[in-house]
């Protein structure tokens, strides 16, 4: 077996080291009928077309991985960009949402106030009727606890006539009228 080697410009450059230890292999293995029966050509004659081939293989990799690098950086920037700003809007409706929540709070508290006050104004009104009418009550009621007709005597109620079951409209409507 005929080994080789790539330098760094590409040449393929065989070591006789390698070529006597190959020899010594061969000497000390024979090969078989079978492996016998193959002529083997010496490895320079196809591996340098294969090597070339590889070379260039290797130098397409190479700009290939360094375009998606190139493409890996600019998402990277522009996620950073997007981030930056959407940290930024996050931070200004934060803001706004935390002015918007005390300007809430204010009016809630202003408006828990009047309705506070309203209720005590409310309240004492109902107070003040209350206190009036058991002044009232209490003045226009007869000692005795009985209720009488003496504190009815000024009102006058009118009584409807009888309805006589007339089927004349004009009945009706008159005797309509005189309910209101």
């Amino acid at each position: 077996m005929y080994c080789t080697m790539a330098t760094e410009e590409g040449n393929i450059v065989g070591t006789e080291a390698q070529e006597q230890a190959h020899a010594q292999q061969e000497q000390a293995h024979p090969r078989s009928k079978r492996e016998q029966g193959r002529s083997r050509a010496p490895a320079s004659e196809f591996l340098e077309p294969r090597v070339v081939s590889l070379e260039s293989n290797m130098e397409e990799v190479r700009t290939t991985i360094g375009r998606l690098n190139d493409q890996l950086n600019n998402f990277i920037q522009e996620n950073g960009e997007i981030t930056r700003a959407a940290k930024l809007m996050i931070a200004d409706l934060n803001d706004d949402l935390g002015e918007d929540i005390r300007s809430l709070r204010r009016d809630l508290a202003d408006l828990h106030k009047y309705v506070r006050d309203e209720v005590r104004g409310l309240r004492s009104q109902m107070d003040e009727i209350n206190h009036e009418w058991k002044s009232h009550h209490c003045v226009s009621s007869p000692i005795s606890g009985s209720t009488s007709n003496a504190t009815f005597q000024g009102l006058k109620v009118p009584k409807p006539t009888m309805y006589n079951e007339a089927r004349s409209a004009m009945i009706v409507e008159n005797f309509l009228f005189g309910l209101e």
